[in-house]
């Protein structure tokens, strides 16, 4: 089958996938707090999606280097079947417990093969990662719209059906995808025995890494405590919920844009602007207080931080050792989990003692220390010189 179909099958299995496992998120603690769940046993719940994942990242990225991202993507797509199927029978709380830690695990292994297999596709990879990108982005959109009108109408069981119906079509789907070509056995098995964490000497996989998990971070830390200070700023829901959509919006329109960026401005010089562009709207949003300022502002972090994502990640493939896509992008999954778990227990502290504006202080400051990292001299000028290639070394072997 020719690529382009190929290409568009794996965006398939990726939305359908996505659309499974998101539509379940908000319901299990719906479900949950029915059945008289504590708020700790909510919270760890959703700790038991990720806990899992942290720990296991860099080994699913070994297997996806040994095995192949289809064979990953249907061990994953049936991990991801057997979770939806055991609230049908057990809908309880051990269930639901149950059906998180395998969905978890489950998912990290489908999203680790999508990732390498779009890394490694033909032709032009920043379109790629844009259109892997924009696809979990309309999944995230359909998702809780889907599984709330589900439950609603239907209850637990009825929810899990249908995702479980979907599931099955995702796999059914799968099954029609190539298989990349297998690299030697000897070989691959040689390169699981070495330390991941020896891969971070190379300054480049270092800064992809690390600017990517600044990222995760600060959006998580922007979601998280924004809602408080508008909250101070006398914002009612939907008011904030439109300053956080603004964000959102912005994060997904940036990256149509992003194959034609690179090609006019250096990736590192690029990656630099946006994180300074955000350092500043977070900066900004401790000062401003009208919501349509805070909007315009909320629009500024949203393109600065949706643009950084896929740029580290093209660029972080680019200077991967070929044949160790998947254990890079394990590394780099593992150490986003561990920006998440580490950063707002960091800034919790901050915030309780010195209040809520310096949280944002400390992720401007963040942002543009990760700035000054990206691309140490001066930003400007921006463009790249008309003729010069990007500069990137081709995938090395391993």
């Amino acid at each position: 089958m020719n690529g382009k179909f190929q290409f568009y099958l794996m965006l398939a299995t990726f939305f359908l996938s996505n659309l499974a496992v998101s539509g379940t998120r908000p319901i299990v603690s719906i479900h949950a707090h029915s059945l008289g769940a504590s708020t700790f046993f909510i919270g760890l719940l959703v700790s038991a999606f990720a806990a899992f994942p942290l720990i296991l990242a860099i080994r699913i990225g070994k297997w996806t280097d040994r095995f192949g991202t289809k064979a990953l993507t249907l061990w994953g797509g049936t991990g991801v079947l057997a979770a939806l199927a055991v609230p049908l029978w057990q809908p309880t709380l051990a269930g639901l417990l149950f059906s998180q830690i395998c969905m978890g695990l489950s998912n990290n292994c489908i999203v680790t093969a999508t990732q390498k297999r779009v890394s490694i596709v033909g032709g032009n990879r920043d379109k790629a990662v844009t259109g892997m990108t924009t696809t979990a982005a309309a999944a995230d959109f359909v998702s809780p719209l889907t599984g709330g009108f589900l439950y609603e109408h239907g209850g637990i069981r009825i929810t899990f059906l249908v995702l479980l119906v979907i599931q099955i079509m995702m796999l059914a789907l799968v099954r029609m995808m190539d298989s990349e070509p297998r690299r030697d056995a000897a070989s691959t098995r040689t390169e699981e025995k070495k330390n991941t964490l020896i891969l971070l000497k190379d300054p480049h996989i270092r800064k992809g890494v690390l600017v990517s998990g600044i990222v995760v971070y600060s959006k998580d830390i922007f979601t998280a405590y924004f809602p408080v200070l508008a909250a101070g700023y006398g914002f009612s829901p939907s008011q904030t919920g439109t300053v956080l959509a603004c964000v959102a919006a912005a994060s997904v329109a940036v990256r149509l844009l992003q194959f034609k960026l690179v090609e006019w401005v250096d990736r590192d010089k690029l990656m630099a602007a946006a994180l300074l562009a955000g350092a500043a709207a977070f900066t900004a949003t401790s000062m401003l207080e009208h919501p349509w300022l805070l909007s315009a502002t909320a629009v500024l972090l949203g393109a600065g931080l949706g643009l950084v994502q896929p740029l580290s990640w093209v660029y972080l493939i680019q200077y991967t050792p070929k044949g160790r896509e998947g254990e890079v992008l394990g590394l780099r999954s593992m150490l986003n989990r561990s920006w998440q778990l580490s950063g707002p227990l960091m800034l919790g502290v901050v915030g309780h003692t010195f209040g809520l504006l310096p949280v944002f202080w400390v992720c401007g400051l963040t942002l543009l220390c990760g700035s000054w990292y990206s691309h140490p001299v001066s930003l400007l000028p921006l463009r790249r010189a008309p003729g010069t290639p990007e500069q990137a070394e081709p995938n090395k072997e391993a």
